[in-house]
């Protein structure tokens, strides 16, 4: 099942309410909105060369497994992220295409898992034993990275990871004898992740004049759940816009949608397996700013529920069937703040 809680994960643009208040330069529920009746507004993205912007993205992760015939294997994870995310404009090409010299200045997370709690703050020197989970997370801090936006805000290419591969790989000595083709796997996989992480902080525009009440949709492909396939759909609406200090701030709802069809059982080997239960819901909300053409702030979630029950194919002796119930909440909140 994690695997396909890490498949929404990807897909889903996720959110939560900030805890940092520190951090935040505008309380922007308290902004008021302008008359932009009759209006249209061009929602994209406006990066300029030279310039840099800094944001701080929370996270949070909490998932809760119930195994109906054994308790013993119930799983309760409780995990929060926090990033401080740093872009520097290097270029911008004919077609409005950014490059960014990206930078993760700090990372501060917080896991629990069964009541066992372990931390990492890369603020912090920590010994080696402690800082063996986080051993990723270490070799992205101060490590700079290129990337590569379009005025949609599509992360198109991720490049530069050689430093955080190479970081990565040193701490751990049973890397040592890796092959070239087991690296770029890993440089594959270092660039994905660095690219579902960044995603957050650029939401889907629709590149044209909007006005107030407006909507867009943004589908993805379809996934598999064993035999199941789940769509989700995006839907998008300009709810209105507020006066920030001269500039002008498009308040943008996100509304999940999900829909399911095919066969609900499928095999493991010898386990039958029916999905009794596959419900996705999230949203959220969004304020982006018109005149300098970047995410001002965004609030979004996802919450994924499933509930499968497993039995053996055949007749197995002493076998019983299982039911397993999982429900996972992904929450973000990134925030510009300089």
């Amino acid at each position: 099942m994690r695997k396909i809680t890490l498949l929404f994960a990807l897909i889903f643009i996720i959110s939560a309410c900030s805890k940092e208040k520190q951090d935040t330069q505008t309380n922007l529920t308290d902004l008021k909105p302008i008359d932009a009746k009759g209006q249209k507004f061009l929602l994209k993205y406006n990066f300029k060369k030279g310039e840099d912007y800094k944001y701080i993205l929370t996270r949070g992760f909490q998932n809760n497994v119930v195994v109906k015939s054994d308790p013993k294997n119930n799983q309760d994870i409780d995990n929060s992220e926090k990033y401080t995310l740093v872009l520097s404009t290097i270029d911008v090409d004919k077609d409005t295409v950014a490059e960014f010299n990206t930078t993760i200045s700090a990372v501060d997370i917080d896991s629990k898992r069964n009541g066992k709690e372990i931390k990492y703050n890369s603020a912090v020197k920590m010994k080696p034993e402690d800082e063996a989970p986080f051993l990723l997370y270490a070799a992205l801090i101060n490590n700079s990275f290129r990337m590569r936006v379009n005025p949609k805000g599509e992360i198109i290419e991720v490049s530069h990871v050689d430093k955080i591969v190479d970081k990565f790989v040193a701490a751990q000595p049973q890397m040592k004898d890796i092959t070239a083709e087991q690296k770029t796997q890993i440089n594959s996989s270092v660039k994905a992740a660095i690219g579902g992480l960044f995603q957050l902080m650029f939401k889907p525009l629709p590149v044209k004049q909007t006005g107030v009440d407006s909507t867009w949709t943004i589908p993805y492909p379809p996934n598999q759940m064993g035999n199941l396939q789940v769509i989700n759909t995006l839907n998008f609406k300009l709810k209105g816009v507020l006066d920030d200090n001269g500039s002008k701030l498009a308040q943008i709802a996100i509304e999940l949608k999900s829909t399911t069809s095919g066969d609900k059982k499928y095999k493991q080997g010898d386990i039958e397996a029916t999905i009794d239960n596959a419900q996705v819901t999230g949203g959220g909300e969004f304020y982006f700013n018109i005149d300098k053409g970047i995410l001002q702030k965004s609030t979004t979630y996802s919450i994924l529920d499933i509930s499968q029950t497993y039995a053996p194919s055949g007749k197995v002796r002493g076998s019983i069937k299982n039911v397993v119930s999982s429900k996972t909440k992904d929450t973000a909140t990134i925030e510009l703040i300089k």
